[in-house]
């Protein structure tokens, strides 16, 4: 049970992240619909397809054929704007079932590549492509917060990916450096959400939530590193930065 909560987990912070985004832009956030449901199941899928337990693989499966009928029934402009997502997944495992080719087998690219399938998904088609300023420096932030999750994930994987020959930014720069990079990328966000209060003074209330997550990022991150006790749910809790994230937002909203 613990393994398939796990499983879905991912696809609720992916939902979150698009709540994140309507709210922001000022767009109801109610009940899902097809495009939450393309997302939340499109993200099990992309995550857990080539699991090497059998039985998660396929639940994954079966969340991509529902994925693929979610697909249908949104709108003609939010399947153009998957082609985006789609192509980076692709250049992502190297167009094949995985093996040693692909953008995560290139530590550079890896976290970027991420980050920005996740931002062009979270953030372009809650408003299919309708952007603005705003949105893009949104866009942006997204990026940056997702790859200073990316990093996390490489960080926790460290060892495992040695193993395997997988060179990541963590291995090459070691902890310490990647802990003091993801620092960066943080700051860097909330540097960009102050820029957006600069020209937009009314989403002060957006950016105060959001150094409250960066900064509470950061410190999570950190002490998540110090010790052992908590390595079994090190990338549950690294991916619900972005639920805690959503929490913030929501309740400046209201406040």
């Amino acid at each position: 049970m613990t393994r398939f909560f796990k499983m879905c987990w991912i696809g609720c912070c992916a939902l979150a992240m698009v709540a994140a985004t309507r709210l922001r832009a000022g767009l109801p956030v109610g009940a899902p619909c097809f495009l939450e449901g393309l997302i939340f199941c499109s993200t099990v899928f992309g995550y857990h397809f080539a699991h090497p337990d059998r039985r998660v693989r396929f639940v994954a499966w079966a969340m991509g054929g529902i994925a693929f009928l979610c697909f249908w029934e949104i709108s003609f402009t939010a399947r153009l704007l998957l082609v985006i997502p789609a192509v980076i997944l692709g250049f992502y495992y190297g167009w094949k079932w995985p093996q040693n080719v692909g953008l995560r087998w290139k530590p550079d690219w890896k976290p970027p590549a991420v980050a920005i399938a996740w931002a062009w998904v979270t953030v372009l088609l809650p408003v299919e492509g309708v952007m603005n300023t705003g949105l893009w420096l949104i866009f942006c932030t997204r990026v940056l917060f997702i790859s200073a999750l990316a990093l996390a994930y490489d960080l926790h994987d460290s060892a495992y990916d040695l193993k395997r020959g997988l060179e990541t930014v963590a291995n090459r720069i070691g902890a310490a450096q990647t802990l003091r990079l993801i620092d960066w990328l943080l700051a860097a966000a909330g540097t960009l959400e102050l820029l957006r209060v600069v020209a937009q003074p009314e989403a002060l209330w957006a950016a105060i939530a959001l150094w409250i997550n960066f900064l509470s990022s950061r410190w999570v991150i950190r002490r998540l590193f110090v010790g052992t006790e908590l390595v079994e749910w090190r990338k549950t809790i690294i991916d619900a930065l972005m639920v805690w994230q959503l929490v913030l937002l929501w309740a400046a909203w209201e406040w």
